[in-house]
């Protein structure tokens, strides 16, 4: 379950979200602890913002819970920079 399907290197960050597809929650996880605060948004597939969440300086993780979601494709962005992750809920 806890299969790591998307890394990412972010200027200089790597990133690990898991699990994808995911039924209750997604993990958020950098390798090294934020040197600046961050903002991650999930939007549905048709670009509409679902969360916000804001990640401080030092924090290395967060998770997200998506068991309110309805089934289909979501994509996590981080907004300053041209990140895009997609995600699978299924339920």
């Amino acid at each position: 379950d806890n299969l790591v399907t998307g890394v990412e290197n972010l200027e200089g960050l790597t990133l690990s979200i898991f699990p994808n597809p995911a039924s209750k929650e997604i993990n958020v996880e950098f390798e090294k602890p934020l040197t600046r605060n961050l903002e991650l948004k999930m939007v549905d597939n048709l670009g509409r913002e679902i969360k916000s969440l804001k990640l401080n300086s030092g924090q290395n993780k967060t998770s997200l819970s998506v068991e309110s979601y309805p089934e289909g494709l979501y994509f996590l962005k981080i907004p300053e920079t041209k990140f895009v992750h997609k995600i699978m809920v299924i339920h």
